[in-house]
């Protein structure tokens, strides 16, 4: 599989039995597969909550049951999984489980019982996104510039008193004057 999806690829194993939920609603900082094995769960999925969240780089915590029911317009897919049956969770999306019994439309395998649920999730793409590349490569890239013998302008010392004149706060506004433009990021103006 690592082959295939170009990265490292996990897996668990989830044994639970009837009734019972594993984990509280949350969001993976990994793309899931779910994989039902034996008896049946359900699986209640939420779309992300705030853009923020879209394709975390982390986990999120734990949400209540409230959180979930406040925060969104309830489960964007609500379904029961039975063996054979395969879930793809993408990397942000909340999810919960619940191992329940068999759904009255499927008929009874003689010798089969549904008192548990076992599914195998495989995850990929764990710190795999392009800020995860450019957090390992631009440190590398740096170091190699400036300690090239090519060029040493990276070794030069910074101009005198340079942060008195640089930077958005020196930045001329759209009507000439100091001060950030009112058209620059958010994160600027501050």
């Amino acid at each position: 599989l690592e082959s295939e999806f170009g990265c490292m690829v996990g897996s668990n194993a989830y044994l639970t039995p009837l009734h019972s939920q594993g984990f509280a609603p949350h969001y993976d900082d990994v793309d899931v597969f779910v994989l039902q094995l034996e008896g049946y769960k359900r699986w209640r999925v939420y779309a992300p909550f705030r853009k923020g969240e879209t394709l975390p780089r982390e986990s999120s915590r734990d949400y209540s049951e409230k959180e979930v029911e406040e925060n969104g317009d309830g489960p964007l897919m609500d379904v029961v999984l039975g063996p054979g049956d395969v879930l793809y969770l993408p990397r942000g999306w909340i999810h919960q489980a619940e191992t329940v019994g068999r759904p009255s439309h499927v008929p009874k395998v003689a010798g089969i019982k549904d008192d548990h649920s076992l599914h195998l999730t495989v995850s990929a793409m764990q710190n795999w996104c392009w800020a995860d590349f450019l957090e390992m490569l631009l440190p590398e890239a740096l170091e190699s510039a400036a300690s090239s013998d090519k060029s040493i302008s990276l070794r030069e010392g910074l101009p005198r008193n340079f942060l008195s004149y640089m930077g958005t706060m020196h930045q001329l506004t759209g009507d000439g004057e100091g001060g950030v433009d009112e058209n620059a990021p958010e994160g600027l103006k501050q």
